[in-house]
């Protein structure tokens, strides 16, 4: 991708074996520049408030309260784009997810490429 603008991305994931696969992902894709690497929600407000990242990819099921999490992080960093990563689907996780302040929710199977690429849209989304 050229002339892109680099994309700060938080990434926040209870599961350690994801979260490295996310992680060795991210750090391929040259247009992506992650600024934290989160286990649980504690460590994903504190990186978020250090670090003020344009996206935060984020487990649903985060250790420590997810939906609070993006509820903080979207009251202290409006700009910040976030976007959910859950193992299950449907209307009601959707709602959930956009209730909190959520932007987006994908499911933990999607392909990789489509996470990335939608860490991306949401980057375009906050400079619209």
């Amino acid at each position: 991708m050229k002339n892109e603008v680099s994309v700060k991305v938080l990434l926040a994931e209870s599961e350690l074996t994801f979260r490295s696969f996310l992680r060795r992902k991210m750090e391929k894709e040259p247009d992506l520049s992650l600024v934290g690497d989160a286990r649980d929600s504690h460590e994903a407000l504190l990186y978020a408030e250090q670090f003020h990242p344009d996206v935060v990819l984020m487990d649903m099921d985060l250790e420590g309260g997810s939906l609070d999490a993006v509820r903080q992080i979207k009251s202290r960093l409006p700009r910040t784009r976030i976007v959910m990563l859950s193992v299950l689907s449907g209307e009601t996780y959707q709602s959930v997810a956009a209730s909190s302040g959520a932007d987006a929710l994908l499911l933990k199977s999607a392909p990789v490429a489509k996470i990335i690429e939608a860490v991306r849209r949401e980057k375009s989304s906050e400079l619209a």
